[in-house]
């Protein structure tokens, strides 16, 4: 499995379709683009006008289990602030 935390590139535009040969396959705008693109490969890409954008997946929190019989408290987090009494 890939590492999640490493951004991931993202055809944007250019050309209708990209194929790459090393791949076997055509890419279209808005597909995740392969992970083994060279960095040089990816730079003559731009230099012909293909446009590639990032995007950094967001850490997934993983849920909290809870053991048999403990309680689900609030969290500071979870709670909302009270009003004041108004003064009257």
């Amino acid at each position: 499995m890939p590492d999640q935390t490493e951004p991931q590139l993202y055809l944007l535009g250019g050309t209708d379709e990209l194929y790459l040969e090393e791949e076997g396959r055509v890419f279209r705008p808005g597909d995740a683009m392969p992970r083994t693109l060279t960095n040089a490969k990816r730079m003559s890409l731009q230099t012909a006008g293909i446009v590639f954008g990032t995007e950094h997946p967001e850490p997934v929190p993983e849920p909290k289990v809870l053991a048999p019989g403990e309680a689900v408290t609030e969290t500071a987090a979870d709670e909302k602030p009270r009003r004041a009494a108004s003064k009257e």
